[in-house]
């Protein structure tokens, strides 16, 4: 399973610096002209995705490989923020259709047939994002296809080396990567998450798989069905979009990021691992990557040509207890506690550390945290009112056989009878803290 029998490669290339924020979530209505096509930055575009995958096929002759073959591109159009009624109203969560457009360029001359497919969230229905990002007008002009795989039949699978995800369902244009009859390239934004820290390319399949599954296991196994989908997924090549990155609070709402970059590589885990690297993290640290990492899906043998210069991204941040939670939202506490697994065993009340609330606040990370937090930077967006409450996370922790108990940011104890107590409106999350 890990790829050490063969050398794979990453690359890194720098565009032209300008100014790119025109037109980084949606093709303009003039896309397919000369005046389009000669302006500055969709030239540049072209030019280093052109510069960057020559370098990578020159390394690894993936060319040859997809020669004459069906080559299925999944972009990442989770959601298309064009207008559509948040605040901001252009948002960075979504692959730029500049780069795509060069992609599919790129590729025309060499494959039999180009399919830009794709799910999009739940709330977004995939022909609307299409049309939302111009990738119908693209389709058109570059005579290709597009398939909104929620319309697609599914085939089952059944992985006995998951740990989490056995059984897959996946439409039936992949069962045609999984038998090797068309090849995939994965296209993601180069994206910050509050639920995985980085959304990047193999991270960008949970866009294949039906919004039913999608929901199961998400949770504090999230992470590990990621990971599990490339026992039946694995790009051939990834392309990550980091021409105007995505940064901060997303999916709730993301900040762009001029960051100015395309990197590729043929492994997918090991380019998510050099664009990690360069968001300012470290991806040792990183659950998704470490995980995938850990269960052989990555390579040591791996050559990285280009800089890899750190752009630091501004950081994800879930939590419901921290100083910055607790600035921008005073009103609210948060009450948490877990006897999951992943959380810290607490055996006294009295020595409850600021550290074991950080970490029993993230042992569900995957989950209601993310869920809760999200809902209040949607809200803060909007710049609605959020009145005082009390948030419950959590089944609650026992003690010497007593509780359940919850702790707030400062590490005071509730029972549940003085939960009852509490004056404010009391919200519980989640089916753990139903009582």
């Amino acid at each position: 399973m890990n790829s050490q029998n063969k050398q794979d490669f990453v690359v890194i290339s720098k565009a032209k610096p300008m100014n790119y924020k025109t037109n980084y979530v949606y093709l303009p209505k003039d896309y397919g002209s000369k005046n389009y096509f000669e302006r500055a930055d969709v030239q540049a575009i072209r030019n280093v995705v052109f510069q960057n995958l020559d370098l990578l096929n020159d390394k690894s002759q993936f060319l040859q490989k997809m020669r004459n073959k069906k080559l299925i591109l999944k972009p990442n159009l989770v959601g298309v923020f064009r207008d559509i009624g948040f605040s901001p109203a252009i948002v960075p969560q979504s692959t730029d259709p500049r780069v795509l457009d060069a992609i599919v360029e790129y590729f025309t001359p060499f494959v039999d047939e180009i399919i830009i497919a794709e799910a999009s969230g739940s709330g977004f229905p995939t022909r609307t994002s299409f049309k939302l990002a111009g990738l119908d007008r693209l389709a058109k002009y570059r005579g290709i296809q597009l398939a909104c795989l929620e319309e697609q039949p599914v085939e089952r699978y059944y992985l006995p080396k998951a740990k989490a995800m056995k059984e897959c369902l996946i439409p039936a244009i992949f069962g045609e990567v999984v038998r090797k009859e068309a090849s995939y390239i994965s296209i993601p934004k180069m994206k910050t998450n509050m639920y995985t820290e980085v959304t990047l390319g193999f991270k960008n399949a949970m866009g294949i798989i039906p919004l039913n599954l999608r929901q199961r296991d998400h949770n504090y196994n999230l992470e590990q069905k990621l990971v599990d989908l490339l026992f039946l997924l694995k790009p051939d090549v990834t392309i990550i979009d980091g021409i105007v990155g995505g940064q901060g609070q997303i999916p709730a709402t993301a900040e762009p990021i001029e960051s100015g970059i395309v990197i590729s590589g043929t492994n997918v885990v090991e380019t998510d691992r050099v664009a990690t690297e360069i968001m300012g993290l470290k991806a040792e640290k990183v659950k998704l990557i470490h995980l995938a990492k850990k269960m052989g899906f990555g390579n040591d043998s791996v050559e990285i040509i280009g800089e890899k210069e750190p752009i630091p991204f501004k950081q994800a941040d879930p939590s419901l207890m921290n100083d910055a939670f607790h600035e921008k939202f005073s009103k609210v506490t948060a009450l948490i506690g877990h006897q999951l697994k992943t959380a810290p065993k607490i055996t006294d009340l009295k020595k409850v550390k600021k550290n074991d609330l950080k970490k029993m606040e993230l042992a569900c990370r995957g989950g209601c945290l993310v869920a809760t937090r999200m809902a209040f930077e949607l809200l803060a967006g909007e710049e609605q009112k959020i009145p005082p409450m009390t948030i419950i996370i959590g089944k609650g922790v026992i003690v010497n056989g007593k509780g359940p108990y919850y702790f707030n940011r400062e590490g005071k104890v509730y029972t549940l009878k003085k939960i009852a107590e509490i004056k404010q409106p009391v919200l519980a999350v989640g089916s753990c803290t139903s009582h």
